[in-house]
């Protein structure tokens, strides 16, 4: 986006070298830090970082409670939403055109977006939960000592109804795949908006430099 002159601010919890949290990710965390590394201008670059850091150190200090799924303070979902809630709050002075979020961190940011009259770009990387969810179950009862490992089936269901919700607030869905393209036909009601794919193993380099190689 950036490369072509279309973004213009990019929030995230932590990023490799930016700001204090960032180089003291990079000092004590090496591994965790490089990836995060985002080739982007600093000035575009907003941070969220307070839950992400203590999730990284939570375990590490015997605090895992803090992590534990959905429920901690800072587990996965809840950086996740708290980030969300950040973009949200950001919107209203931030002079953009639209909003571009992941699944799991777009309600806040959605909903602000509507009011705003912005559109909303929505990235499903994975099936839409629900046909994940029927393919999970069957997995689990065709391999019980497996079930633990599928943390998706611990969702719950105000995490289902959020997905949901911020599908019905997309005006456009990204998928990296045909079957996860398809998997939208299992929304209530079918989607009624652009689904666009974008394919897993894209070339890295522009396409008008792949035809000139």
């Amino acid at each position: 986006m950036h490369r072509h002159g279309l973004l213009g601010q990019f929030h995230t919890t932590l990023a490799d070298g930016v700001g204090v949290t960032g180089k003291l990710l990079a000092a004590v965390a090496a591994e965790t830090s490089a990836r995060r590394h985002f080739a982007l201008p600093p000035e575009l670059i907003h941070l969220h970082p307070g839950r992400e850091l203590v999730r990284q150190f939570a375990p590490k200090l015997g605090l895992a409670q803090l992590v534990r799924h959905e429920s901690g303070w800072a587990s996965v979902d809840q950086v996740y939403q708290s980030l969300d809630r950040a973009v949200a709050n950001a919107l209203p002075g931030a002079g953009v055109s639209g909003v571009y979020q992941y699944e799991d961190g777009a309600f806040a940011s959605f909903t602000a977006a509507a009011r705003l009259g912005l559109p909303c770009a929505y990235d499903l990387p994975i099936a839409y939960w629900r046909l994940g969810r029927t393919i999970q179950q069957e997995e689990a009862a065709l391999q019980p000592e497996w079930a633990m490992t599928l943390e998706a089936l611990c969702d719950s269901p105000a995490k289902l109804e959020r997905k949901d919700q911020e599908l019905a607030l997309a005006d456009a869905v990204f998928c990296a795949s045909t079957f996860t393209a398809r998997s939208l036909a299992a929304f209530p009601g079918g989607i009624d908006k652009s689904v666009y794919q974008v394919a897993y193993g894209s070339p890295s380099r522009p396409l008008d430099q792949e035809r000139r190689a």
